[in-house]
């Protein structure tokens, strides 16, 4: 597998249709430089929570609970306002309902035209817009514009492409005053906003209380905020939404502050929503990318690469300075506050590829109360690291991810995802959990390293301090330094099913006893779990990973990506592709899926994220969940059946086989029209198809839908969607069946009618 930065990854979405999230790059050149910021915004009463390690397995202690939320000023910042500026009246460019369009016409600083007249000609609603002259140009400021408590605004770049509004590493940019009694909204949309700087927090864009912010296809390039969010601060019960964004180089670490964030700081209670975005290259002290404390937070379809966290010593004025590092994408420190009902941390179809963290959580460091839980669907965490802290700190946990609270929390859920090449140089080279009680279904955990050699060095996959059930999934080619190459587990409950152990690996530190390389104590077997190769010793110590275990080789394949996951394929002769007949192997299924079997259905496959790869030209048979079906290099058969499966015939003549409208939107990934055909069932899908005979051409349409009563089958080339519609025209809804990469140039003579 490469290990080169994946800036742009397909991620199959829970409605089976893709987002591509498109990293934008401006052509026009961004400097680079970032100055310390003059502008100092009044600092709210810290209410960190003190996280404090106890022995191996890094117990953190809030030492303080999250204080009231303290309205913060909504007085403009000392200094802020400039001389004032003779004026002349800003164009209209229309008048829309409910906002008065003001443009801007130049990139002045102020005067008539600009962008700070504007602002403060605008009236709470408005929308302010930019002459199309000034696309490719550069709005250089020289001190930050400031928007009045109640005066909600839309800010939208659209009319003027790649224009960008700089602080010229000497201001902030944006600062929005709010309160309790005038809550205040932004909306800034399809602009750069770069080289903003402060002193303070929020480079880009700052609020006070309550006051809220969305961003839309928004540039923040090499912003820099001393306290924390590089890019963005959002103060007490404001709320935060990003959406089809970029950040990149965005940094917050001058100030050693707790809250250091790199790209963004939110302060809740309330929601941190992230979607269809990328994170590239920021730096912050607890969290490169984002530092979210006290609020829900959702991420989606959303890309973090490259960054990383320093270690810092904050609070230095205190007799113990608590030295952190946290999070190398994403720090939270609790969901809700500490007598809030409860929240959330919810990430998916997201990807965190080379980022670093120190301390805690190569990725992510997740810190939960007992009212929070956390999921993880569809994501993948490839090549994160997280490195000890200097002079004594945490030595390194949780290379991928940490999941943890002081108090049992609601749970954990990770489904459907890859954990592949992370690095710890403690323990927990994937995961570290603690007080999580954990769900763990179809996930591969592959050459992930706990790379300490000390006693410490535990769980090469995951190192697990609470009750879990791992099912479905895989565990492969993984290293602890001392014990548990697989997994590492204390005395909490920790259940096994239809999963696959496969040359993990422990070196036991220096002693080199060759014992306890899968696990470091014979987990709860609930069934149908295979491991290769069996334990090496007849010391006591020595254990398989459970004490029933199957051993046999599953002949796995190397690591590869398929459909925005990192899995291992299995070749249908595998054990594995037997073992779970009897037991559920197939649940809810990552693409491709575990859930795959053999030419009668009855032989389900076990292990997480796997492919059912022909070895033969037989039938491949999928089950009623979504499978992985994978042809060889003969003429292959393959039928999915029910849920959404991932078909590939391989080289051949192959053929899809669908025997119903109402089985499911197949994905096929490598259709030939030179050699291919799909096989409908008339019995199954009706709709006076003529049973052994190739579709007829007035049955067949390209487009979006049927053009007349005749038409069955329809092909949109646009997207590679195939519908099927029982009466043309009629009362009735086409349905869409499948999906065909690569767009290829589908005809009715593709589609052949079965009996």
């Amino acid at each position: 597998m490469s290990n080169n930065n994946r800036l742009s990854r397909s991620l199959s979405l829970e409605d089976n249709q893709e987002t591509t999230i498109l990293l934008k790059r401006r052509s026009d050149g961004i400097e680079s430089e970032k100055d310390t910021g003059t502008k100092v915004q009044q600092k709210p009463e810290n209410n960190s929570d003190v996280l404090t390690n106890s022995g191996n397995t890094s117990s953190s202690e809030p030492n303080n609970s999250a204080r009231d939320p303290k309205p913060a000023t909504s007085e403009t910042p000392a200094g802020e306002n400039s001389s004032p500026q003779e004026t002349q009246p800003i164009s209209v460019a229309s008048t829309e309902k409910g906002a008065n369009p003001l443009v801007v016409t130049n990139t002045n600083d102020s005067g008539a035209g600009s962008l700070r007249e504007a602002l403060e000609n605008a009236k709470s609603g408005d929308t302010i817009r930019f002459a199309a002259e000034l696309a490719n140009k550069t709005i250089t400021l020289n001190s930050e514009l400031s928007i009045p408590a109640g005066k909600n605004l839309i800010i939208d770049g659209q009319g003027a492409s790649n224009l960008t509004i700089s602080g010229n590493n000497q201001t902030r940019l944006f600062y929005l005053n709010s309160t309790a009694a005038t809550p205040t909204d932004l909306t800034i949309k399809n602009l750069t906003l770069a080289n903003g700087s402060t002193s303070d927090r929020g480079g880009a864009i700052s609020t006070t209380h309550q006051g809220s912010v969305t961003v839309e296809n928004v540039d923040f390039i090499n912003n820099n905020a001393n306290l924390g969010g590089g890019a963005i601060f959002i103060a007490y019960e404001g709320n935060l939404t990003v959406k089809g964004s970029r950040f990149e180089g965005n940094k917050a670490t001058a100030g050693n502050d707790e809250r250091g964030a790199g790209a963004i700081a939110f302060w809740g209670p309330n929601n941190l929503t992230v979607t269809d975005s990328a994170f590239i290259g920021n730096e912050g002290i607890n969290g490169g990318a984002i530092n979210s404390l006290n609020g829900n937070m959702t991420i989606q379809n959303s890309q973090f690469v490259n960054n990383k966290t320093t270690a810092a010593s904050y609070d230095s004025g205190n007799p113990n300075p608590f030295l952190r590092g946290y999070g190398g994408a994403i720090f939270a420190d609790r969901a809700s506050a500490r007598d809030g009902a409860g929240g959330a941390i919810e990430i998916s179809n997201s990807t965190f590829e080379n980022n670093q963290g120190r301390g805690e959580g190569g990725a992510a460091y997740l810190y939960t109360g007992g009212q929070d839980r956390v999921s993880i669907t569809r994501s993948v965490f490839e090549n994160n690291q997280v490195l000890a802290l200097p002079n004594g700190g945490n030595g390194g946990n949780g290379g991928g991810v940490v999941v943890m609270s002081n108090e049992v929390n609601r749970g954990l859920t990770i489904t459907d995802s890859s954990f592949a090449g992370n690095k710890a140089a403690g323990q927990g080279g994937g995961l570290w959990m603690m007080n999580s009680p954990t769900q763990i279904n179809n996930v591969t955990f592959s050459g992930n390293r706990a790379e300490s050699l000390e006693k410490s060095g535990n769980g090469g996959a995951m190192a697990l301090y609470g009750k879990t059930d791992i099912v479905n999934s895989t565990i492969a080619y993984n290293y602890a330094g001392w014990v548990g190459g697989g997994v590492s587990a204390d005395n909490s409950p920790v259940s096994v099913k239809n999963t696959i152990f496969y040359k993990n690996t422990a070196s036991n530190g220096t002693e080199g006893w060759g014992i306890q390389q899968h696990t470091n104590r014979a987990l709860t077997d609930n069934g149908n779990n295979i491991q290769y190769p069996p334990k090496q010793t007849k010391n006591f110590n020595d254990t398989n990973a459970t004490a029933n275990i199957t051993i046999a080789d599953p002949k796995l394949g190397p690591l590869q990506e398929s459909n925005g996951l990192l899995v291992h394929s299995v070749p249908s002769d595998s054990p594995a592709a037997g073992l779970g007949a009897s037991s559920g192997a197939s649940t809810a299924s990552a693409t491709p899926a575990p859930s795959s079997t053999d030419g009668d259905g009855s032989n389900a496959t076990i292990g997480g994220n796997e492919s059912t790869i022909a070895s033969n030209s037989d039938p491949l048979q999928g089950t009623a969940n979504n499978d992985s079906l994978s042809g060889g290099a003969d003429n292959d058969i393959l039928v999915g059946g029910m849920g959404s499966d991932t078909l590939t015939g391989g080289a051949g003549a192959d053929r899809f086989v669908f025997q119903s409208a109402k089985e499911g939107i197949d994905r096929i990934t490598d259709f030939s029209t030179a050699d291919d055909t799909i096989l409908i069932s008339a019995a199954g899908f009706g709709g006076g198809l003529t049973a052994d005979a190739t579709l007829a051409a007035s049955q067949f349409t390209v487009g979006t839908a049927a053009t007349d009563a005749d038409d069955r089958f329809i092909y949109n080339n646009a997207d590679g969607s195939l519908f099927f519609d029982s009466d043309g025209t009629g009362s009735s809804a086409e349905v869409q069946i499948a999906t065909l990469n690569g767009l290829p140039s589908l005809t009715n003579t593709d589609i052949t009618v079965t009996s």
